[in-house]
């Protein structure tokens, strides 16, 4: 598809708007963004990328998806936090004076 029209030739373009958007939109949940880039809407339990960051009003660590979606989301991660892939990997890097079950959220 060719939704925003030709592209000028100085342009970068991409094949899918998933490439697109993880190498130039980085910093945005990659659902959202090619959801946007694709005019399709997403539901509320696939935004986000179910990594772990540290919610520092609780100090916990959290997923990275919308509260009330799953077990332990906190909410949409910033670009600013901190991902990591499992809840022991957050805890012991950013918490590590916590116990694994005092510091998951």
């Amino acid at each position: 598809k060719n939704c925003g029209g030709i592209a000028p030739n100085w342009m970068q373009t991409f094949r899918t708007a998933d490439a697109c958007c993880s190498t130039k939109l980085f910093w945005l949940d990659q659902a959202s963004c090619i959801a946007a880039s694709t005019k399709k809407t997403i539901n509320e339990e696939d935004k986000g990328s179910k990594d772990w960051y540290v919610d520092w009003e609780m100090y916990k660590c959290v997923r990275d998806c919308v509260k009330g979606t799953g077990s332990n989301c906190g909410g949409l991660a910033g670009n600013w936090d901190d991902l990591f892939i499992t809840s022991s990997s957050c805890c012991n890097t950013m918490l590590p004076w916590l116990s694994d079950s005092d510091c998951v959220g």
